[in-house]
């Protein structure tokens, strides 16, 4: 089975192609491996999905409605972080 590392714009980061038995919860493991992160950074900045879901999703224009809308959220946080030095 084919998975893939998405970052939270919906982008397409890595593959990696895993023994079905190994399900998206290994497939996770493996890129939260690579990444070096505990379970919380990684789900703060990537999912992993299987390559089809993804092809599926980026067929029909839906890449990530929940997290795309974060970026107004995590942009303004480091506005916010620059104007408090001054």
């Amino acid at each position: 089975m084919k998975y893939i590392l998405v970052d939270n714009f919906g982008n397409r980061v890595a593959k990696v192609i895993l023994d079905n038995k190994i399900g998206i919860d290994g497939a996770r493991d493996y890129f939260k491996r690579i990444k070096k992160l505990d379970d919380k950074e990684f789900d703060n900045l990537w999912r992993t999905m299987e390559e089809s879901k993804y092809n599926r999703r980026f067929e029909t224009g839906i890449r990530s409605p929940h997290k795309d809308a974060r970026w107004y959220e995590e942009e303004k946080a480091i506005t916010d972080e620059e104007l408090s030095l001054f």
